[in-house]
């Protein structure tokens, strides 16, 4: 343990010596020793549920403006999501259903009533209406909704074939998402974003555990191994053991991360994470033990430099604690000097007063003598 854990002062001893960055990008390094430009994948206490006063107080504004135009259907079903947000879901239901035969090809109506009708559980109405929401307007959802379609097919798929099938079965395989790719990095990358930006806006509405979150979270790992950076691996993988209870998936995941991070020691020679990921880990909560997970071989090597520094160190507070015993000796026969000198000065003190008192009787008998002699 002790030496996993000066393995992690190193990767983590450059966020010390510089600020921490709220910053979104940073480069991040692929497996086979490239550096490359990525996005962050992370999730902060803040993304995990929704500000409902904030909600509330949306809502009053909304239905103020309803009333003060009851034709703007804009209004209406904006106010449908944000019921959604709050758990209202009948509610949002109750404007959607007759916005629907009104503006049948108006994206925001048509996807607010998917999402409505996949709250309530009604997935093929849902899936319906997210697949001709995302034929009217792909671009929505900065053009992530291939995956919300893909996942209503698995939870169809669950629901009617197998209900462990998403415990089974990629909810996007690896071929699906290599087809994505065509030529180029930035590809690789637009499927990180498109994985992001769903899985954001999914996370307030689904607390954990929650299978379909870790089943995307996994392949996500398991694509960026692949295809994308180490940084962007680890958290997919423990994110996705955040979303679960299972402790023998959590177990396969642990696993996944011993082989991504021994992966990394081979090609990532100074293992130099960038300070920002270090600062989204922070903001992420993320275990950092998971940084050197399965890396005991190179922890053992660092403890042999530990312990070295441990003597060095040793000889050092010994030094330390004998120029403090010095210190102290010194101090102390100071104290004692200045104590005879008092003693001293006191002492002449005392002799000179009785010189004085013995003189004045003296003189006062000398005058008494005379007196009676007289």
């Amino acid at each position: 343990m002790r030496s996993k854990l000066i393995l992690l002062s190193v990767l983590f001893f450059s966020l010390w010596s510089k600020p921490v960055l709220a910053c979104g990008n940073f480069y991040g390094h692929t497996l086979d020793g490239e550096i490359r430009y990525t996005h962050d994948i992370y999730l902060s206490a803040t993304m995990l549920s929704f500000d409902t006063d904030r909600l509330w107080v949306h809502k009053r504004e909304l239905e103020e403006k309803i009333k003060e135009a009851p034709q703007n259907f804009k209004y209406k079903s904006d106010l449908s999501l944000v019921l959604m947000k709050l758990g209202m879901t009948d509610s949002a239901l109750s404007i959607l259903r007759p916005l629907i035969k009104l503006y049948p090809t108006e994206y925001n109506v048509v996807a607010n009533l998917g999402t409505a009708f996949e709250l309530k559980g009604k997935l093929d109405s849902a899936l319906i209406l997210i697949r001709k929401g995302y034929e009217l307007n792909p671009d929505s959802h900065r053009g992530s909704e291939w995956i919300h379609i893909k996942i209503l097919e698995a939870k169809i798929k669950a629901k009617n074939r197998n209900p462990i099938w998403m415990q089974k079965n990629p909810i996007i395989t690896m071929e699906e998402l290599e087809q994505r790719l065509g030529e180029g990095v930035r590809k690789a990358e637009q499927v990180n974003l498109d994985f992001n930006y769903q899985i954001r806006t999914r996370v307030p509405f689904t607390p954990a555990p929650n299978e379909v979150l870790n089943n995307l979270l996994e392949t996500l790992g398991d694509f960026n191994k692949k295809h994308g950076t180490y940084e962007q691996a680890i958290l997919a993988y423990a994110y996705s053991m955040r979303f679960s209870k299972n402790p023998t998936y959590n177990s396969k995941i642990r696993g996944k991360i011993k082989d991504l991070n021994l992966l990394m020691k081979e090609n990532i020679r100074d293992h130099g994470l960038n300070p920002e990921f270090h600062s989204m880990l922070i903001r992420s909560e993320v275990d950092p033990m998971l940084l050197v997970h399965g890396l005991d071989d190179y922890a053992e090597h660092l403890d042999s430099i530990y312990r070295r520094n441990q003597s060095f160190d040793s000889l050092k507070l010994a030094k330390l604690q004998l120029d403090s015993v010095s210190k102290a000796l010194e101090e102390k026969e100071k104290a004692m000097e200045e104590k005879t000198q008092k003693q001293t000065k006191q002492s002449y003190l005392y002799l000179l007063a009785g010189l004085a008192i013995g003189l004045s009787l003296g003189i006062i008998i000398k005058l008494l003598s005379k007196k009676r002699s007289a």
